[in-house]
């Protein structure tokens, strides 16, 4: 089916609506959230609701758990919805029946664009499924009106169904979401960058020294720092303060907490803090924000109760900070709002914020010098290759072992965190040389090797490289690393068409039909240099239909990944009732390392958990080095684990069974 073109006439009534109805940056309008893979999401949501003013982002998946995954999401409370001095109500058509709502607002927008779903299409039946004779794909007597098989453009099923945001409810707000997505391979690394995080804050914290990790945060503006202060103390939460001054010359403090996981908030205030924390400011010789972000987004005059969101700050290496620069300006049109620079002793200091199209909040990329650590031994490349697969071998068994328990996926996941997080931090990339190549440097804390920026920056990348096999099949945790841009005016077809031109991966979810029956779009995850991702949301003058699934609710999918494998390729259709034959070392290679978990229940069933347990084990470090032994391709442990078959075409591919 060819892509279908939106028409322009269509393009200005939307634009016109958006700027009628979307006043600052939340779902639906410019940077909307900013999502982390995350090892324990609920420990994230239990954070962000005991100390943040927060809801839950939607009734879909606040706060949930599915053999695919779990999550922490929430939204910032505004002004008009506040209930109290620290709570606030859910958009209209989320809450239970009864309950305290507040006005739509923007929600129209907002419940579409980020995977919420939405009240059935006309014609559907009440359970969202087709009634007779409308809208039935399968109904030959309405082929000529069914729309279905037709491409609808981003805009589609904007205004039909639902209440605010439909019934998931998601409103305007700007989100704070973590997600676990069980079956998307890079769980033993994520375990590692995660304990570099808690070391690194809790030495600095320790000695009330400013961490380079510290650069990667959400920044929101505080009307005041007290309360946060106060409640961080009474539950000995561990926090610092930071003192720098804007380009104004105003003195500004910036109270930075790890949430959890890859979660570090910056609460910017210009009010000093009245409560006695106990230490000195941190101070900041750079300009870490400019006077004109605060005005742009009015905050001298927010309510005191809420946060206005303002930054999505990124640390650097020297590596990826001028590859950013080039990639937001040049390609993705974003403007430079400032600059900063300090060249002191410790080394160099550089920070520039940048404004995407429809933005009042920036990307802000920091490039400090990394002092920690000590330059260990004179090493050759042959060495430090050497001691890396040593390392990665160590943790193999531990990390496998962790993935036997396949009754509750709950289980499986404490149980693999607990094996890994012990020793993760052995897999840590070297930190880099002393400029020559005859120098390696490792970054101890308390004993234990951490990432430095770039190591944490190339991790990301490997995995990625791994298992991305084109823009439809491939999908590792770190694309849930990621912020969403919402906007009205950027084609997304001419901007894929660039990624595909100067060779940056992405990856596009949804197939450029469902948006109708499931309110997911077809979207894509963009990868910027830092090794995360950016999901662009967005018009496409010709939407792509080669994609499949959703990055929420389709959790377990790699995508459409049906012609990918070396075994699909190899294997052979078969008759009902009759054996499958093998396709050679990669199935063997899969039904030995995963095929017991891969057994049929009572119903003639194979359970989610069982799947996901199926696909883990193939992605753990063991099951990546038998199957790239094996001739097996990533997508091969997808088509062989997960059900499929709404996807593939069974004439193509056939499931392997014994």
């Amino acid at each position: 089916t060819p892509p279908r073109k939106m028409g322009r006439g269509i393009q200005f009534i939307l634009s016109l609506l958006f700027v009628l109805e979307v006043r600052s940056d939340g779902y639906g309008s410019g940077i909307s959230k900013n999502t982390f893979a995350n090892s324990d999401p609920h420990s994230c949501h239990a954070f962000f609701f005991k100390y943040l003013p927060v809801r839950c982002q939607d009734s879909f998946a606040c706060n949930m758990s599915t053999p695919c995954m779990t999550s922490g999401r929430v939204a910032l409370c505004n002004a008009d919805s506040m209930i109290s001095e620290t709570t606030c109500s859910m958009p209209d058509g989320s809450g239970p029946p009864g309950g305290q709502t507040r006005g739509g607002g923007n929600g129209a927008f907002g419940g579409l664009l980020h995977g919420g779903q939405r009240g059935p299409p006309p014609g559907a039946g009440s359970n969202g499924g087709p009634s007779s004779g409308s809208n039935n794909p399968d109904d030959e007597t309405n082929e000529e009106n069914n729309e279905e098989d037709k491409p609808p453009s981003f805009f589609s099923g904007l205004f039909g169904g639902g209440g605010a945001g439909g019934p998931d409810g998601a409103g305007g707000d700007f989100g704070l979401h973590t997600v676990n997505a069980s079956a998307r391979p890079g769980h033993q690394e994520l375990l590692t960058v995660e304990k570099t995080y808690e070391l690194r804050f809790k030495r600095a914290v320790e000695l009330n020294q400013y961490d380079v990790f510290m650069d990667f945060s959400t920044v929101f503006y505080a009307t005041s720092l007290d309360r946060y202060i106060t409640e961080f103390l009474e539950d000995n939460v561990p926090f610092v303060v930071v003192r720098w001054r804007d380009d104004g010359g105003n003195h500004m403090h910036s109270l930075i907490v790890k949430a959890c996981g890859q979660v570090i908030l910056e609460l910017v205030s210009i009010s000093p803090p009245k409560v006695d924390f106990g230490k000195a400011f941190i101070e900041d010789t750079i300009v870490r924000l400019p006077t004109s972000l605060f005005a742009a987004n009015d905050v001298y005059k927010a309510d005191r109760r809420v946060l206005v969101p303002l930054a999505i700050s990124k640390g650097t290496s020297e590596v990826s900070l001028p590859e950013s620069i080039e990639f937001y300006t040049q390609i993705l049109e974003a403007t430079q709002v400032h600059e900063d620079s300090d060249y002191s002793e410790a080394g160099t200091t550089h920070v520039s914020t940048y404004r995407l199209a429809n933005a009042e909040m920036v990307i802000r990329f920091i490039y400090r010098a990394d002092t920690l650590g000590t330059i260990i031994t004179p090493t050759s490349e042959e060495e430090v290759e050497s001691d890396g697969k040593e390392e990665e071998e160590d943790n193999t068994d531990d990390a496998v072992d962790g993935e036997e328990d396949t009754d509750v996926q709950s289980d499986k996941n404490e149980s693999e965190q607990t094996a890994d997080s012990e020793s993760s931090t052995d897999d840590a990339v070297d930190a880099g040389d002393s400029g020559d190549g005859s120098m390696r440097r490792k970054l101890v804390v308390d004993g234990e090797v951490v990432l430095s920026v770039r190591d944490m920056e190339s991790m990301k990348k490997a995995v990625r490289d791994a298992f991305w096999q084109d823009k439809y099949c491939g999908v590792d945790k770190f694309i849930d690393n990621h912020f969403a841009w919402d906007q009205f005016d950027i084609d997304l077809t001419e901007k894929a068409a660039i990624f595909d031109e100067k060779g940056i991966k992405y990856h596009i979810f949804g197939d450029g039909i469902s948006r109708l029956t499931r309110g997911a779009p077809t979207n894509m995850y963009v990868v910027d240099p830092t090794g995360d991702s950016i999901q662009m949301d967005g018009p496409w003058s010709e939407t792509p239909t080669g994609g499949a699934g959703d990055s929420l609710q389709d959790a377990c999918s790699q995508g459409n990944c049906c012609d990918k494998g070396n075994m699909a390729a190899t294997m052979k259709p078969t008759k009902k009732n009759e054996e499958p034959e093998y396709g050679g070392n990669c199935s063997l290679a899969l039904f030995e390392l995963s095929g017991h978990f891969m057994i049929e229940n009572e119903l003639g069933e194979v359970a989610q958990e069982a799947r996901v347990a199926c696909i883990d084990r193939a992605y753990s470090f063991q099951g990546r080095a038998i199957l790239q032994e094996s001739q097996c391709e990533p997508a091969d442990a997808y088509l062989y684990c997960m059900d499929t078959e709404d996807i593939c075409n069974p004439s193509i591919f056939q499931r392997i069974k014994k």
